[in-house]
């Protein structure tokens, strides 16, 4: 009997596990998860609503498109919807593309799965973090246990700790082998020198970006103030690039730019200032007819400071540009992907296995893969689980 062992509970290693037994019931599969229960940040996923993909992935959305396409090309939203259909979850689409399930619960995804794997005969073994595979001949032990296949689905503990870990994946035999870049989180609030206590608890409708070197990375929607950073979905997008430019090691000085009122273009703005603000009388509540009052405050403050020649000009300059000098220093508390992992060199890109370790694949998060917010990540995850078990499957069937 064909063996395979799975190490890593999440998305890629549940949809992994599901589309062998599907597949071929023969195989048997086993599931090794750290965490008391599998799925975990599947639950968490578009806090909690299961954000599975969104209908318009393409290998744009993540840092090595040229490798994502293989996989994204071939396992489209589409294919992605239709799977998941077949498994009984319903899915609905927003104005974004962003794909739920119709029950907007992410905990069912996760029940489906192990209640559709405990049906197969896919055996799960909690509480179980792997630490190392040691290779004998054609085989690999896993604990106490020989496999004829191990896929790598480890993960990161984005969602799960403040911390960025050194490693997430185990050894082979007992040597760390494995081309690895640097990590940082990604889908995370950014932080900023600026002083913006006044501003704590604010959300704003805003246009953004981010500047790094000669590269300008644009975003809009809900920008939140927290304690030293700007964060929201919109701000989630720009992370990712400030995520891959950290990766790389090659930030310098970024800045953040918002435009706190994009309903109104320049000259729109101008006109309002100029019949409504007396700029030779400026005051904390003068620009609350457009802004929220802590907001109008902190503008009046900062525009002070920064001016000491006054104008409507320069007053709508500064509400349509607004900048923000990134603390490249700060690390969040909460975050929802890890940049970096395991360098994409390290795998073939059509079947995701190992080219050093023939029959070891490796899939998921641990990779260095990272897309935008908005189902990109679980659609990358689910969509190298099933290339996995495909690839198994083939040389099965050689």
């Amino acid at each position: 009997m064909t063996r395979v062992a799975i190490i890593g509970g999440g998305a890629c290693g549940l949809w992994c596990a599901n589309a062998l037994k599907r597949n071929k019931p023969s195989i048997d599969v086993v599931i090794f998860d750290r965490q008391p229960i599998v799925g975990k940040k599947i639950a968490m996923s578009g806090n909690s609503r299961g954000n599975l993909t969104n209908l318009n992935v393409s290998s744009a959305g993540y840092n090595h498109p040229d490798f994502v396409a293989s996989i994204i090309n071939n396992i489209s939203a589409k294919s992605i919807v239709d799977l998941f259909e077949i498994r009984g979850i319903r899915v609905s689409s927003d104005e974004q593309g962003r794909v739920y399930p119709i029950s907007e619960s992410a905990q069912a995804v996760v029940d489906m799965f192990r209640c559709d794997n405990d049906l197969r005969g896919v055996r799960t073994i909690n509480h179980q973090e792997v630490s190392d595979i040691k290779i004998n001949g054609h085989k690999f032990i896993v604990g106490q246990d020989a496999f004829d296949y191990v896929v790598i689905a480890t993960g990161t503990n984005a969602g799960l700790g403040p911390k960025v870990p050194v490693k997430t994946y185990p050894t082979i035999n007992g040597q760390d082998e494995f081309l690895v870049t640097e990590r940082f989180p990604s889908l995370a609030a950014i932080g900023v020198k600026d002083d913006i206590k006044m501003l704590l608890g604010l959300r704003v409708k805003a246009d953004m970006a981010l500047s790094i070197g000669d590269k300008t990375y644009q975003s809009a929607g809900e920008l939140q103030i927290i304690d030293k950073a700007l964060s929201g979905i919109a701000m989630f997008v720009l992370s990712s690039y400030y995520a891959r430019a950290k990766v790389n090691g090659s930030v310098g000085q970024p800045q953040v730019s918002v435009d706190l009122m994009p309903q109104l273009n320049h000259m729109q703005l101008r006109e309002y200032l100029s019949n409504y603000v007396d700029i030779n009388d400026l005051k904390p509540q003068s620009l609350e007819g457009l802004l929220a009052p802590k907001l109008s405050a902190w503008i009046y403050k900062r525009y002070l400071e920064i001016y000491s020649k006054r104008n409507i000009d320069t007053l709508s300059n500064f509400i349509k540009k607004v900048t923000f000098l990134v603390d490249t220093a700060y690390i969040p508390n909460n975050y929802q992907v890890i940049s970096g992992g395991i360098d994409i060199s390290e795998v073939e890109p059509s079947s995701l296995m190992s080219k050093k370790y023939p029959n070891l694949f490796i899939g998921g998060e641990v990779l260095d893969v990272d897309g935008l917010c908005g189902g990109y990540n679980l659609h990358f995850a689910f969509a190298s689980g099933m290339v996995i078990a495909d690839s198994i499957i083939k040389k099965e069937n050689i």
